[in-house]
């Protein structure tokens, strides 16, 4: 998987660590919704696009309130840096879609990288990825 998602042109990766013991907020530390929430419209602040927007997000959100909630949070923070006509906010099983399969195989390769030192896969990715870091004090 890790050499067809190198195949692909024009590719963009954002990724975010966050040390979760500098969080000052207690409703984020209380909340995983709003935790995933508030990481996920860190990562939509750094993303500049235009046009019509489609986005697949993993269906970890069981309530369409939640889904809402979500898709109110995420999008107005796309929206922010961005000139987009329209977005769209799909809710789909990963196992169905081969974008989050894909995702998923990031997210992991980055993750061995930060929490366990091991740089093996993230380093088989040739994919730019654009880092940033939530760390101090919720920032």
């Amino acid at each position: 998987m890790l050499k067809e998602l190198n195949k692909l042109e024009g590719s963009q990766v954002f990724c975010t660590v966050m040390n979760k013991s500098f969080l000052n907020s207690e409703f984020l530390i209380n909340d995983k919704h709003k935790l995933y929430n508030y990481v996920a419209g860190y990562l939509a602040n750094l993303i500049e696009t235009k046009g019509n927007v489609e986005v697949r997000i993993d269906k970890s959100k069981g309530k369409q309130m939640l889904r809402d909630d979500f898709d109110n949070y995420f999008g107005d923070q796309l929206i922010r840096n961005s000139e987009i006509r329209n977005i769209q906010i799909y809710h789909s099983y990963s196992h169905a879609w081969s974008g989050l399969q894909f995702a998923d195989i990031i997210a992991w390769s980055y993750f061995q990288k930060f929490e366990h030192k091991n740089e093996l896969y993230a380093d088989l990715l040739n994919i730019k990825c654009k880092m940033s870091k939530i760390w101090n004090k919720g920032k």
